[in-house]
């Protein structure tokens, strides 16, 4: 980390446009780390242009991530690119990233490929994109008098918190926890106000996760939701904000392994979610042209016919397994 952070300052300081990307239908780590690096970027670098690129994927908790400017296709030219929490080019989200002049990757996915990374930082054995930002930035504020604040805390927290399940997956470590002190040291920081955001939902979301509840079928332990082509226009949400309902399905102490699928009009195709307790979901994922982490991966399919097979196939695994 020492002689990437260093590294990665003396990019910093050689261009004066950097634009952060992060990967497709963002989650909370996607966004922690994204935002949390713009932020720190903003505040000590203030002569510099620093831009957030992104898609119009941007519908989860937009009170607390909100959505800056687009990047122009100019303001690529002669760019710094930093891509966040993504594992391969297929996902990060613009693909105007290519335009730019030089690209460094963090990330904490099994490594997939590079898109062309000059420098890059990945760590797989780290719980979040967000921890890995925290330690970068900590250290440069630390060797070189630059300031974190309680916005950056809270964007990198609500990162740590969501990518490890409330620290409940395996992978949280002691230097999750080293983090997290860090963290709390912030002044400024009130690590309750990202609980009250995450642990109250509207109404619409309430019904829709009783919905699922109602709905889902199990086989032994496997767990699956396969979501009607009308179910957003149905609960009045957008189709973003019903991606995020695959830990429901995680919620009975017998599902081991849970597919959740919903049809997006817009780009048509299933985007379909995959959790587990035990049962390495990733490889499977990436069979399928996703990716992700061993517990929680993610791929988008295009048709019905090559679902159902993705659900024998875990059916199987899964069947074999417990004979």
């Amino acid at each position: 980390m020492e002689k990437f952070s260093n590294d990665f300052l003396k990019k910093i300081e050689d261009y004066q446009k950097i634009i952060i990307h992060r990967h497709k239908n963002p989650d909370g780590d996607a966004l922690g780390s994204q935002y949390g690096l713009f932020i720190f970027l903003k505040i000590n670098f203030p002569n510099k242009k620093i831009m957030l690129a992104h898609e119009d994927d941007l519908n989860w908790l937009p009170i607390f991530f909100k959505k800056e400017d687009n990047p122009e296709q100019d303001d690529f030219k002669n760019a710094l690119i930093i891509i966040c929490d993504t594992a391969n080019k297929e996902r990060i989200a613009n693909s105007n990233y290519q335009l730019g002049r030089e690209i460094i990757k963090i990330d904490h996915h099994p490594q997939i490929d590079n898109y062309g990374a000059k420098l890059k930082y990945v760590n797989y054995n780290r719980s979040s994109c967000s921890e890995i930002i925290f330690d970068l930035i900590n250290y440069l504020k630390t060797n070189n008098n630059l300031k974190i604040n309680s916005k950056i805390a809270n964007y990198l927290f609500l990162g740590i918190l969501t990518d490890t399940g409330r620290f409940s997956y395996p992978s949280v470590n002691s230097d999750t926890f080293r983090v997290l002190q860090a963290i709390y040291q912030i002044e400024g920081f009130k690590a309750d106000k990202i609980y009250k955001l995450l642990n109250t939902i509207t109404e619409k979301d309430l019904k829709y996760q009783a919905y699922v509840i109602n709905h889902y079928k199990q086989e032994d332990d496997f767990a699956y939701f396969v979501g009607k082509k009308n179910l957003a226009k149905k609960f009045k949400l957008d189709f973003e904000k019903i991606t995020h309902f695959v830990s429901v399905l995680m919620l009975n102490n017998n599902t081991n392994i849970a597919l959740y699928a919903i049809y997006n009009y817009k780009d048509k195709l299933f985007s379909v979610s995959l959790r587990s307790r035990k049962i390495a979901v990733n490889k499977i994922a990436q069979k399928y042209g996703g990716g992700g982490h061993k517990l929680a991966a993610g791929v988008k399919i295009k048709d019905k016919k090559k679902l159902l097979s993705l659900i024998k196939e875990i059916k199987d695994l899964n069947r074999n397994l417990l004979e």
